[in-house]
């Protein structure tokens, strides 16, 4: 007799993972109701190999500073292990990008507790800050080219310079914020706490990991740009910047779906359709979306590579 407990469990998890199976299918058959899939790799023939190289080795650096990050956050226990720290950076990179596990969080987290030994608490509370960085990195890179590209183009240097104090007020008054959020059960509150335990212990630290996060987000960005400009030469990198920033920012929403399709794609067309028409704009969010699959399924086999299955982790924190 079958177990109920165990059905319980596990059935709301297959029926997510059809759900999803059934939508991306079914936005795959839309996309070739639409603009037809051959039209799409037709794009292809546009894209110079050397332009193509270039922008992978971009995206190869923005990968090298999330190893770079990880490493330097934890000097105890990563820095002198990069083949741990590459397969975990890589790793969590390849996850969010194939939407696999969409508690991206947690799931990076154990992945840290696992590999490296580090205590789960803490590796979720850097994941968490690595994260709020991330947030506030790309929606500073979305901030500037939505001002410039529109009437407001003189508040951008204002908007920016305020937005930019953000990580510097909250690392300024963690410790009022501490106490503020201390005890408190609610979502909101237990999510503040990770987060502020997550800080790095001086401001030198701080800068640097706020410092590799712009340059992360920097060379991914110019990257996908640059493959992106071979598809529409005609137009800015501000509008290029926009697109790729909506495409990114539209993997945050909390739906499942296999290789995160249609969210990366939505993104970018809702950036892009005042600029051009919307065929144009899901046949160029679809390339990009491929490109940077592409780019994410080599990093998961490197990580693959640099996964150390033979040594066991030492209980080591971060200084």
């Amino acid at each position: 007799m079958n177990n109920p407990k165990l059905i319980t469990s596990t059935s709301p998890k297959n029926l997510l993972f059809w759900l999803a199976s059934v939508g991306t299918i079914t936005f795959i058959a839309l996309v070739q109701w639409l603009v037809d899939w051959r039209g799409v790799f037709q794009a292809w023939q546009n894209v110079a190999w050397q332009a193509l190289f270039i922008a992978a080795t971009f995206v190869a650096a923005s990968y090298a500073a999330r190893v770079w990050r990880l490493m330097d956050f934890f000097p105890n226990t990563l820095s002198h292990h990069p083949k741990r720290a590459t397969h975990l950076a890589l790793l969590d990179h390849f996850f969010n990008q194939f939407g696999l596990p969409r508690q991206a969080n947690n799931a990076f987290a154990a992945m840290m507790h696992r590999v490296s030994g580090i205590a789960y608490a803490e590796s979720q509370s850097a994941t968490l800050w690595f994260r709020l960085l991330d947030w506030h990195t790309l929606l500073c890179f979305l901030i500037y080219p939505l001002l410039v590209i529109t009437p407001f183009r003189r508040l951008a240097v204002i908007v920016i310079a305020l937005w930019l104090l953000i990580p510097l007020v909250i690392y300024a008054t963690r410790h009022i914020l501490q106490r503020r959020f201390l005890g408190d059960d609610t979502n909101l509150g237990i999510l503040a706490q990770q987060t502020l335990s997550g800080l790095p212990d001086n401001f030198i630290a701080f800068l640097k990991s706020w410092g590799i996060t712009w340059l992360i987000w920097g060379a991914y960005l110019l990257g996908l740009a640059w493959f992106l400009r071979q598809l529409m030469p005609d137009h800015s990198f501000n509008v290029l910047i926009l697109a790729l920033v909506a495409g990114e920012l539209a993997l945050f929403i909390p739906l499942r779906s296999l290789f995160n399709m249609p969210l990366y794609e939505v993104g970018v067309v809702f950036a892009l359709f005042g600029f051009i028409g919307w065929q144009a704009a899901l046949v160029h969010a679809l390339n990009l979306h491929l490109f940077s699959l592409a780019a994410a399924l080599i990093a998961g086999s490197i990580a693959w590579l640099f996964s150390d299955k033979t040594q066991q982790p030492s209980m080591m924190t971060k200084i």
